[in-house]
């Protein structure tokens, strides 16, 4: 797990970032089988985009990530996965699993700017991945649209697997003067649909790595 305290930001607020993880790579955070945490970004155009698993900002593939705040800044996370049949990232949370929970994003705090998080097949836009759970995520004065990919909630849980507990949103806090547009992830024959706020439907079908 990257353990030190890494910073993004602008002193003019006109600096812009592109980065775009390797396959099981996060834009920003995690490497494959690398988690994350304490990632802060205060200002600038941020454009994240995890690959083959990674989270936008977060974990790698398998991983989880946590205490990741945003203050200020156009960001833009999105946890990209081309093939509709494999497992893609969280925007903002944890990279894509096949393990239970392995994929948790929790301590997600957005307190200023606009962000915009697009999680990959099966994975929140702000939270989790497949089966895994999107934990105390705060949101305030902000303003955020979430988009959960195939089956998971915008903000919270990616989809969970069968009937399992795993993919829940808990302790989600919308605040101040925040504005919030976010929307679950469609539902097929085989996967249900996920919640805007909340947890991620339910998945009964195979889902390749």
């Amino acid at each position: 797990v990257y353990k030190r305290q890494l910073t993004i930001g602008s002193e003019s607020g006109s600096g812009q970032l592109v980065a775009t993880g390797g396959d099981g790579g996060a834009g920003i955070g995690g490497g494959e089988n690398t988690g994350a945490e304490n990632i802060t970004i205060t200002g600038g155009d941020i454009f994240a985009i995890g690959n083959g698993g990674g989270a936008g900002i977060g974990g790698g593939w398998d991983c989880s990530a946590s205490d990741i705040t945003i203050t200020g800044g156009n960001v833009t996370a999105v946890g990209k996965q081309d093939d509709p049949g494999r497992i893609g990232g969280a925007g903002i949370g944890g990279g894509g699993s096949q393990s239970s929970n392995a994929g948790g994003g929790s301590n997600l705090k957005i307190t200023g700017g606009r962000v915009t998080a697009v999680g990959g097949n099966f994975s929140a836009g702000i939270g989790g991945s497949i089966g895994s759970n999107g934990d105390n995520i705060t949101i305030s004065d902000a303003e955020v649209i979430a988009i959960g990919g195939t089956c998971a909630a915008g903000i919270g849980g990616g989809c969970r697997l069968g009937n399992g507990i795993v993919g829940q949103g808990t302790n989600i806090s919308i605040s101040g003067s925040a504005n919030v547009k976010a929307a679950g992830g469609v539902g097929d024959s085989m996967d249900g649909a996920g919640a805007a706020i909340g947890a991620g439907g339910s998945h009964q079908g195979t889902t390749a790595q």
